[in-house]
C-alpha cells in the first residue's frame, strides 16, 4: 500500500491541527492568576473581570462532575485543584474518597490508578441485594459473595444471610483493595 503524506494532510486544513489536540494544558500558573481555590471547601472563585470574587464552574448534568471554563477549554475542578495544590497536573486519575463527585475539597481527593480509582464504587444499580459483591442465587437460596482484584475473580464462598455473604466481601475488600476498598 502505497501513499504519500501530502494527499494525506491535504484532506485536512491546518486550522484542523490547530483547533484540535495540540492545544497547551492550563499551568498552575496561568490558573492561580485566573482563580482562587478554598481547599477547605473545594470552591473555586474569580480573580478578574466581571465574575470577579463569584464561584467558579458549573455542575455537569450527565457526569456529576464541577466542570470550569478557562481561556475556551474545559476541565474539571477536581483535576484543577489538584493542580492548584502542587502545581502538576496529576499523572492518573483523581480519586473522591467519599465518591460524592461535586464535594472538590482536597481532603476528600487522592491520586489513583484507573484500578483503584474503579474499586471506590458503590453498588451497582442492578445489584438486588443491596450489598456490594453479594448474588442471591436462587437455584441454592444462598448468598454468593465474589470479589475482584488485578482482573482476577475471587469465591468467597456460598452463605445462608446476605449480611454473612457481605462481610466475607468486607474482609477480602480490605485485604485486597486497602485505602480504596468500598463497602
Amino acid at each position: 500500500l502505497s501513499f504519500s503524506l501530502s494527499s494525506i494532510s491535504s484532506s485536512f486544513s491546518k486550522s484542523y491541527f490547530r483547533k484540535s489536540k495540540l492545544k497547551k494544558y492550563l499551568t498552575a500558573q496561568r490558573l492561580r492568576e485566573r482563580m482562587n481555590y478554598d481547599p477547605r471547601t473545594g470552591h473555586f472563585t474569580w480573580i478578574d473581570g466581571p465574575r470577579a470574587g463569584k464561584r467558579a464552574g458549573s455542575l455537569c448534568k450527565t457526569t456529576g462532575y464541577i466542570i470550569l471554563g478557562i481561556d475556551g477549554r474545559t476541565y474539571r475542578a477536581h483535576r484543577c485543584a489538584w493542580l492548584w495544590q502542587y502545581g502538576v497536573w496529576p499523572i492518573d486519575e483523581i480519586d473522591h474518597v467519599n465518591r460524592v463527585r461535586d464535594d472538590n475539597r482536597f481532603a476528600n481527593l487522592r491520586e489513583a490508578t484507573r484500578a483503584e480509582n474503579n474499586r471506590n464504587r458503590g453498588t451497582a444499580h442492578l445489584n438486588q441485594t443491596g450489598k456490594k459483591g453479594v448474588l442471591f442465587n436462587r437455584l441454592t437460596g444462598l448468598h454468593s459473595a465474589t470479589i475482584m482484584c488485578d482482573g482476577e475473580v475471587f469465591d468467597l464462598g456460598l452463605h445462608k444471610t446476605s449480611a454473612a455473604a457481605h462481610a466475607a466481601y468486607a474482609r477480602a475488600s480490605r485485604i485486597l483493595h486497602g485505602e480504596f476498598g468500598c463497602t
